[in-house]
């Protein structure tokens, strides 16, 4: 894998690029699945592999002091991407430039320097951009001629829950899934700074919605 700093770096030849966008500490199984399907796309169409992420936690430059313990170090992160079959890593500085820029434009640039964007993959959750404006609906109405893939959220009751860290479920034909919850053998948060939340938010969701098992793992009890 080739690791670049900016995207006029990237030298995709005649090729599109398929991209995948996030933060991706931890490179769970729910990264995994988005950066997967990054490839796979990018098989199907001929086109560069691409993943873009940041050489630091967001927060820890928008609320310095409150930045969530990282699962990974950097080495750590990009050695397990690395494993997953992509050609290219994007690693872009985080800094206060990059925090004060618009979502759409953070967008509409990347788009100019990579020139050829075949397809954008990121998880249904993601947000860019300054005050986080930017998210998948900012994406698809940017008028890009890219397919924007999104992971999709469990429905729970008609409100949406983030994706889980590990959901076992019944074989389906796609690569992603939008799926009541009672259709899952078993839903697995891996916790940290998120515990309080998963302990008391989602899991009152989902014993209301049917979750026949769920388990929280936290990191700091292994």
């Amino acid at each position: 894998m080739h690791v670049i700093r900016a995207p006029h770096e990237l030298q995709p030849g005649h090729r599109k690029v398929c991209l995948a966008m996030g933060f991706f500490d931890g490179v769970h199984l729910g990264h995994q699945q988005i950066i997967r399907q990054t490839v796979a796309d990018a098989q199907r169409h001929d086109a560069l592999s691409l993943v873009l992420t940041f050489d630091r936690h967001p927060r820890s430059v928008i609320t310095p002091g409150r930045a969530p313990p990282l699962i990974y170090s950097l080495p750590q992160k990009i050695r397990t991407i690395g494993t997953l079959g992509v050609e290219s890593l994007l690693l872009l500085h985080f800094d206060e430039t990059v925090c004060r820029q618009p979502g759409d434009l953070f967008i509409r640039d990347l788009a100019r320097d990579l020139k050829r964007i075949q397809s954008i993959c990121v998880g249904a959750n993601f947000l860019f951009g300054h005050n986080r404006g930017g998210n998948v609906e900012v994406l698809r109405k940017l008028g890009l001629e890219v397919a924007v893939r999104v992971q999709a959220p469990f429905l729970a009751g008609g409100a949406s829950v983030p994706q889980p860290d590990v959901a076992l479920v019944p074989g389906r034909a796609g690569d992603y899934f939008s799926t009541a919850p009672t259709k899952a053998h078993l839903i697995v948060e891996v916790s940290q700074s998120s515990l309080p939340q998963d302990r008391l938010t989602k899991s009152a969701i989902y014993a209301r919605a049917g979750v026949p098992c769920y388990w929280i793992v936290n990191l700091r009890d292994l």
